[in-house]
């Protein structure tokens, strides 16, 4: 005395709601991956202007190292900043604590700023 059981719904609407449901998850996972790439190609962008900006501030604040090192591109202020290496030093030494404080700052900007550091000189 089994009942036998009866399904209300066609054997049909099961299967047509399987590829469907898949479509909907496909589309929601490209948009989802769509909007991951909008998001970090913001970031990138974003990221790349403030670096730009990091950039530009620094040169503008370095107002001694400015008025030694032009662009650089030529190598004639980088010559002109090594051409100084002993005057530089002898400020190291001045008694007074604010010229030896700007002349190791001097010291510090031209070795980090330059492509190819005169290390070896400073020394």
């Amino acid at each position: 005395n089994r009942k036998q059981h009866v399904s209300h719904f066609p054997a049909t609407a099961m299967s047509t709601r399987r590829p469907e449901s898949r479509s909907v998850k496909q589309s929601n996972a490209a948009q989802d991956a769509r909007s991951n790439r909008m998001r970090n190609t913001v970031e990138l962008r974003k990221t790349k202007t403030d670096d730009k900006l990091k950039r530009l501030r620094n040169i503008g604040d370095s107002d001694t190292v400015q008025d030694h090192v032009g662009s650089g591109a030529d190598g004639s202020a980088a010559q002109l900043d090594i051409a100084r290496l002993p005057e530089i030093t002898q400020l190291l030494f001045d008694p007074d604590e604010q010229v030896q404080e700007d002349a190791t700052r001097e010291f510090r900007k031209l070795l980090s700023i330059e492509r190819n550091p005169p290390i070896q000189q400073v020394i």
